[in-house]
């Protein structure tokens, strides 16, 4: 057990009274010279002493309870303090000391019904020796010279020495016996607030840290550790919990200002993986002195892109009622420029600088349709018709419209790689999501530079939570964070004759279809694009 009783183990202090009082047996038998009567019941004491010492130290006693076989161990020690007194030497020997030792270690061991008896046989025990020398049956030196009154007298004072040394030792002894009860049961009553706090804490996804005046860490929650490679463990200094972080230092002032200034402080930063974190902090005073210093840690990156999703999503809004009408107006009078080029060109004797005119003028018309047509897309996306499609063939589909294209015939003709289980099914609308995986390859084929062999990937797999994640793979130029960033916003793009709104129409289309666009970079490495889809539609039903 780990808890001590009346500051230490039940056992240790059980050995040590016993053996006190040990020494004190052999020196009273020593100056008495005691005969083998004495020193056999002596040495039964001391061996049955040491049995219980044994006993109750393999047990680990906490407390002690006065059983048959430590009543034997007082009624042996009684015993031999009368031998002293009675049989040995002629009474020359006083056992009133070992008597009170007796009674004492009696309360504080076994507490008052310990204590009690011994008191009770010490004041009769005594009693008795007085009258028998009163009444000249026995004489005892050490009360000799002493009349009826003197011997009533000493026998009052050191019976009420005892009694009232081994009862107030008992109730000290139970005193202290409640207060170890009662800080047990605060100590457990705080472990398990602290358990409780500890299990509150831990459930919050923002990591919190504790630190005292001194900036050293008090308490820290498992979330705190998700966002700080260094060991959490309370002492540790807030400069070596943050060194070598790029927000180390700015978080470190922030806190300084806390302290100096009792005022809350906060920062938005960039981590290094370039994920978004809020630092909080605030001061806990009391009388004027701070008491603690609270830090919260929490990775917002996921709500700065929701916010910068439902920003895109109301430009998207307005630009597709505005491209709509624009689209609208313009497409009307383009067909006219278009069909009348047409007719021109089958004029007969026109010149070979008239028809690259006039064909000039159909291509540019088709283009502005193409690009016309996007913007009709964006503004008016069509609701989805929900159905279980097989991808392979789906794949295979994009596999041609890649090879069909213009681009995969200027320099090399592309390597495309295709895997997918040949009885993959999903739920979606084929149309939709075909024109997503289209765009998709597209914009890889197009990544690929001229003096490279384009190396594409369509991949499709089941997730262990039961998504599917058909991935579009390039061996391109990649992209850089900045661009990666903002990659499928409305008209943002790097192409020098693109719009912008192929991947945002994408990224559209994957929402309506229950699904997420993902875009995966790194400059000079290529680009994974992925569609992540629910395999069963919501509800589970078909």
């Amino acid at each position: 057990m780990s808890s001590h009783a009346q500051g230490g183990r039940a056992y240790a202090w059980f050995g040590g009274a016993k053996t006190l009082l040990l020494c004190g047996f052999v020196l009273g038998g020593i100056q008495a010279n005691a005969r083998w009567h004495y020193w056999l019941a002596l040495v039964v004491f001391a061996t049955w002493s040491f049995f219980l010492w044994r006993r109750e130290r393999a047990l680990g006693a906490e407390e002690l309870d006065l059983d048959w076989e430590h009543g034997l161990v007082l009624l042996l020690e009684l015993g031999c303090e009368l031998f002293l007194a009675v049989f040995e030497g002629q009474g020359s020997s006083d056992p009133t000391l070992l008597f009170m030792l007796t009674g004492t270690f009696a309360g504080f061991l076994y507490r008052f019904w310990g204590a009690l008896p011994v008191a009770m046989g010490y004041t009769v025990g005594f009693g008795l020796l007085v009258v028998s020398h009163g009444v000249g049956v026995r004489q005892f030196p050490a009360l000799s010279g002493l009349d009826g009154a003197g011997l009533l007298t000493r026998w009052a004072l050191s019976s009420g020495m005892g009694f009232s040394l081994s009862i107030l030792t008992s109730f000290l002894a139970e005193s202290l016996r409640n207060h170890r009860i009662a800080l047990i049961g605060t100590s457990q009553a705080l472990e398990l607030a602290r358990l409780d706090m500890d299990a509150v804490v831990n459930r919050i996804t923002s990591g919190v840290l504790v630190f005292d005046d001194q900036l050293r860490l008090l308490y820290s929650n498992e979330a705190a550790a998700v966002h700080l490679p260094a060991t959490l463990h309370p002492g540790k200094p807030m400069v070596e919990l943050f060194e070598g972080q790029t927000w180390g230092q700015a978080v470190l002032e922030g806190c300084q200002l806390v302290l100096q200034g009792a005022i809350p402080w906060d920062l938005e930063t960039k981590g290094r993986k370039g994920d978004s974190l809020l630092f909080q902090a605030s001061g806990h005073w009391a009388k004027g002195k701070l008491r603690n210093l609270v830090l919260t840690l929490q990775d917002i990156t996921h709500l700065r892109k929701m916010e910068a999703e439902v920003r895109s999503a109301e430009r998207m809004a307005t630009l597709g009622n505005v491209a709509a009408q624009i689209a609208h107006e313009i497409r009307n009078p383009l067909a006219s420029i278009s069909g009348s080029a047409q007719l021109l060109s089958a004029v007969e004797g026109m010149g070979e600088d008239d028809c690259s005119l006039l064909r000039l003028i159909q291509e540019e018309s088709a283009r502005l349709n193409r690009t016309l047509q996007e913007f009709l897309d964006f503004s008016r996306l069509k609701p989805p018709s929900i159905r279980k499609i097989a991808l392979r063939p789906l794949l295979e589909d994009v596999r041609l419209f890649l090879l069909q294209r213009p681009e995969a015939h200027k320099e090399w003709m592309p390597t495309i790689r295709l895997e997918c289980p040949q009885t993959l099914e999903v739920h979606s609308d084929r149309d939709l999501l075909l024109q997503i995986l289209q765009n998709l390859a597209l914009n890889a084929l197009q990544a690929v530079p001229l003096e490279r062999r384009p190396e594409i990937g369509l991949l499709a797999e089941v997730e262990k939570h039961g998504t599917i994640r058909i991935s579009v793979l390039d061996n391109g130029i990649g992209m850089t964070e900045t661009v990666l960033e903002r990659a499928g916003e409305a008209f943002f793009t790097t192409k020098p004759t693109g719009n912008g709104l192929g991947l945002a129409v994408s990224r559209q289309m994957a929402a309506s279809l229950g699904g997420e666009l993902i875009l995966r970079s790194a400059q000079g490495s290529g680009t994974t694009a992925q569609v992540v889809l629910r395999r069963e539609p919501v509800g589970g039903g078909a």
